[in-house]
């Protein structure tokens, strides 16, 4: 469902001082980062994108061991590393909406352009050789290039190729602080795990015409057809992440930034679900229920283009949006494998894909809309206690 539900956006709720008096506070306690560590976050960046740079850029060199593109190879035209950029920033650090330190970065490489013009993308993929790109990696460590150090802050290396999840080929990263900077109950490394999805580059003269069937959100279909390429990904879907990134930097009001953050800290909390997920993948019924940041950014810019309330109060806007993921449970599907009946929850994100927020028993669905509604409950009706969310 690509929009608000009419009621939902005419509903005009009372401000609640005291609930925007937590909000506020716990986007300064538990959200904000503390100016001491911008200076080691600026070196943390520095230090991966310098090594992710170096890997990407002898993956374009090898790139004909490394990838085998599955469709016309008329259409497709290399990509010099001289005349074109092949790396993109994407995700939350750079979308600038990261609730925890800066251990997760995600990239976009394109060792193929197309001219949408002149062919069907959405034919064609990129066929990794996961081998190849583990032997490259490896000589790049060997010569010892995937180090990045600083006599101040300490250094920042590659540690391992973890696999593949989806298209995205995961690694490890390792910071290493330097005693100059070691704090009290600080420990003297980081982990920083970094995901590298190579993409096919499509450059289309005609993306306004064709926007609408790529996107179902008419006010971000906007910016999409603003920048006229996207990327297409190997498992075949459309990817708007730059979009995203100028979005979420440029467009979405001050105040929807931190609502979206604290979404996340109040559906996820520290650790952005991945908990929950763990909880529900290990249990016997096969369960799932699960808010990614992902679905959560995807209500807020549908929100964003229907939002009315232009004071500076956010718990109107999280109750909001709480309470279209609350409507999407009641409006779960039934699906049969195995002849086993199940439900599931979707929401449309803004590539078109479906992305599932949960799947499981009627009984399963039913108590995790009422989990959701409870959370509602008590946010409108907050005064002055501390939130258990």
């Amino acid at each position: 469902m690509a929009v608000l539900d009419p009621l939902i956006v005419q509903q005009k709720l009372v401000p609640n001082p005291d609930l925007e008096d937590w909000l506020q506070r716990t986007y300064r306690r538990k959200l904000k980062l503390q100016v001491l560590d911008y200076g080691e976050v600026h070196f943390v960046q520095q230090g991966v994108e310098y090594i992710v740079h170096k890997m990407v850029d002898a993956f374009i060199m090898n790139r004909h061991r490394l990838f085998k593109f599955m469709g016309d190879p008329d259409i497709c035209r290399h990509i010099s590393v001289k005349s074109e950029h092949v790396l993109f920033k994407v995700g939350s650090f750079y979308e600038r909406t990261k609730n925890t330190y800066p251990d997760e970065f995600d990239f976009v490489y394109t060792p193929l352009y197309v001219d949408r013009d002149k062919s069907f993308v959405h034919d064609s993929f990129l066929d990794l050789s996961v081998m190849d790109l583990k032997s490259v990696v490896a000589n790049l460590r060997k010569s010892r290039s995937l180090v990045y150090r600083d006599n101040t802050y300490g250094n920042i290396s590659f540690v391992r190729y973890e696999g593949q999840h989806g298209p995205a080929s995961t690694f490890t990263f390792r910071f290493e602080r330097s005693d100059k900077v070691i704090k009290s109950k600080r420990s003297h490394f980081k982990m920083i795990t970094v995901d590298l999805v190579p993409g096919i580059r499509v450059y289309d003269s005609n993306l306004a015409n064709r926007v609408m069937d790529l996107c179902p959100f008419p006010g971000f279909q906007e910016l999409i057809a603003m920048t006229g390429k996207y990327f297409w990904i190997p498992y075949s879907f459309n990817a708007f992440n730059e979009t995203e990134v100028y979005f979420m930097r440029h467009v979405l009001s001050r105040k929807h930034v931190k609502a979206y953050r604290l979404l996340k800290y109040i559906l996820n909390g520290d650790g952005d679900g991945e908990e929950l997920k763990r909880c529900c993948d290990e249990s016997d019924l096969h369960i799932k229920c699960l808010i990614p940041s992902y679905a959560i950014k995807t209500a807020m810019i549908v929100h964003h283009y229907s939002c009315q309330d232009d004071s500076a109060c956010m718990g109107e806007c999280i109750i909001q949006i709480l309470k279209w993921f609350e409507n999407r449970f009641t409006q779960m599907q039934t699906k049969k494998k195995d002849n086993h009946e199940y439900y599931h929850v979707d929401i449309t994100a803004p590539s078109n894909k479906l992305v599932t927020l949960a799947t499981g028993s009627e009984d399963f669905i039913n108590s995790a809309r009422q989990e959701l509604e409870s959370v509602i409950t008590y946010l409108q009706g907050y005064r002055g206690d501390k939130p258990t969310c």
